[in-house]
């Protein structure tokens, strides 16, 4: 189980109050038109549901297929914490079936004009430069 840092934890609450480079919380962006599909997986009773649902709501009028899983009465971490539950198990299934369906080069619910999330991914790992890190400080 993966513990969050004193550290890691300012970090991240600055990048949620605007710090870090542009486009480091997606919900943000002003313009979502164009992303590949998404998957967002959170529980009910984690931190972020609201925003996570807000972000899915704006993907879909932005006409980005989205697919968005609430687990009921799921923490942040809980699939980490209790591995062996019903919820993470449910939990991992959906993510599973996005990613097979996502990664299948022939899937029939890929749209040809929109990357995949393999192709976006490795367009943005081609698209870091090489003399920096490939994580961004906020300090």
């Amino acid at each position: 189980m993966t513990i969050i840092t004193r550290r890691e934890a300012e970090v991240v609450t600055r990048v949620c109050r605007g710090a870090g480079p542009a486009g480091a919380v997606p919900a943000r962006v002003q313009n979502l038109a164009g992303l590949p599909a998404t998957f967002i997986g959170v529980g009910s009773l984690d931190l972020f549901v609201d925003e996570d649902v807000e972000y899915a709501r704006r993907l879909i009028e932005a006409g980005v297929p989205t697919q968005l899983l609430v687990i009921p009465a799921a923490f942040h971490g809980f699939d980490g914490i209790a591995p062996e539950s019903t919820a993470a198990s449910q939990f991992r299934l959906g993510w599973n079936t996005v990613l097979k369906r996502a990664l299948a080069p022939n899937s029939p619910e890929r749209n040809p004009e929109t990357p995949s999330m393999a192709e976006t991914a490795l367009a943005r790992t081609r698209a870091v430069p090489r003399e920096h890190p490939p994580h961004a400080s906020f300090e």
